[in-house]
């Protein structure tokens, strides 16, 4: 006998705490209608400014894309971390800043929420920017998603008791050939962490804009969840391969790049909350990384027990 398809089951409201649905049925089925809110900031070379979009008093708005493009048209375009808050709840939505290519796409690859977060009327959302790019620089965002009417409390009691989320594992440096270097983080302690994607546009930089001849450039890692001594892998694998990137590998003319995509877990990984995520690398190449980079796990934080 065929089984029913999830689309087909009966709602359970686990399958939206655990994110195997992007909406439960009751707030799809409610009066919505697409919309933008746009912002832009310049922000000086070396330091950091705050962009504060503020959402209408009219209605809850669910936040499904996210997208930043810069003023610079050269290859350090992308060279920027960002942190969002929704100071209303004074809820970051990371734990530490963000490279930018993890968190945001642009026009033509956009960067798409699988689990879209909700903001309640007049709340205030700040996007804390540091530029890294050589050069002062305008950066335009857009929030795009849905206007909704008619939600109740019981809907947002519901829909807050998970979040799009994304921790930032910082490898701060690799030195030349160097091995079982570890690095890690801790989830928080009032959440689990459900991990579907890992992004790292910054190792994908540093691996085919290193040098060394005929040596090999690339990273090799592990992920651990050493609360539960669990592996995420059997041994090191190229880092390349589990690492996407909003952006693929450069094309053959300069500074022209291919659209990418992040690496998703078919089956997301769970880690309880105030579990310690491990990452131990090698450095393959005779260069040394000596500005490290950082590893984005993207996913839910769970503020019920799975």
């Amino acid at each position: 006998m065929n089984q029913p398809m999830p689309s087909e089951q009966a709602f359970d409201v686990r399958h939206y705490i655990l994110g195997r649905r992007a909406l439960p049925p009751s707030i799809l089925a409610k009066e919505s209608r697409v919309f933008v809110y746009p912002g832009s900031i310049t922000v000086v070379n070396g330091q950091t400014g705050n962009l504060s979009i503020n959402i209408h008093d009219d209605a809850y708005f669910l936040v499904e894309q996210i997208q930043i493009i810069s003023s610079d048209q050269t290859v350090n375009q992308d060279k920027a971390t960002v942190q969002i808050t929704d100071t209303t709840s004074s809820q970051s939505w990371s734990n530490i800043p963000v490279p930018l290519r993890d968190l945001a796409g642009n026009g033509n690859n956009p960067k798409y929420l699988a689990h879209p977060n909700i903001l309640r009327p007049s709340s205030n959302l700040v996007f804390a920017i540091t530029n890294n790019s050589g050069a002062d620089a305008t950066y335009y965002v857009a929030l795009v998603g849905r206007k909704i009417k008619g939600i109740t409390a019981a809907d947002v009691n519901l829909l807050v008791r998970r979040m799009w989320y994304q921790y930032v594992l910082n490898v701060t440096a690799l030195g030349a050939s160097a091995l079982n270097q570890r690095f890690s983080l801790q989830v928080y302690n009032e959440s689990d962490f459900m991990l579907y994607k890992l992004l790292s546009q910054e190792l994908v930089n540093a691996v085919i804009g290193a040098t060394g001849g005929a040596v090999s450039q690339e990273v090799t890692f592990n992920l651990k969840d050493t609360t539960t001594d669990t592996d995420l892998m059997a041994d090191f694998v190229a880092a390349r391969l589990l690492f996407g990137a909003m952006q693929s590998d450069q094309l053959p003319t300069a500074n022209i790049w291919g659209q990418g995509a992040p690496f998703c877990l078919k089956k997301p990984w769970l880690i309880r909350r105030n579990g310690i995520i491990q990452g131990t690398f090698n450095n393959l190449s005779t260069t040394a990384h000596t500005s490290g980079f950082k590893l984005t796990l993207e996913g839910i934080r769970i503020f019920d027990a799975a």
